[in-house]
């Protein structure tokens, strides 16, 4: 192999931007998770006093109603949201 060079290429990147996007990430979809399931607790947990009978006054099942109607429009809300995402 006389006149015949040998060389060696290294390519290196920088992913150091691709693993802080991938922490972002899990920490919005954790936020997200989190946002979903606060609202439906809150809505069975409502339900179930309804249901139960332990709600007494028509004044607080209305109000109990009231806070199921806000919570579900709003986790409506924040699924459209998500979806325009």
């Amino acid at each position: 192999m006389v006149g015949h060079k040998r060389g060696l290429i290294l390519v290196l990147h920088d992913v150091s931007h691709l693993r802080q996007l991938e922490q972002v990430r899990k920490g919005l979809v954790a936020n997200v998770s989190h946002e979903l399931k606060t609202p439906v607790t809150a809505i069975k947990g409502f339900i179930e006093a309804l249901s139960e009978g332990a709600v007494e006054s028509q004044h607080d099942t209305r109000r109990f109603l009231d806070i199921v109607a806000r919570q579900s429009a709003w986790r409506q809300r924040f699924k459209l949201i998500r979806l325009t995402l």
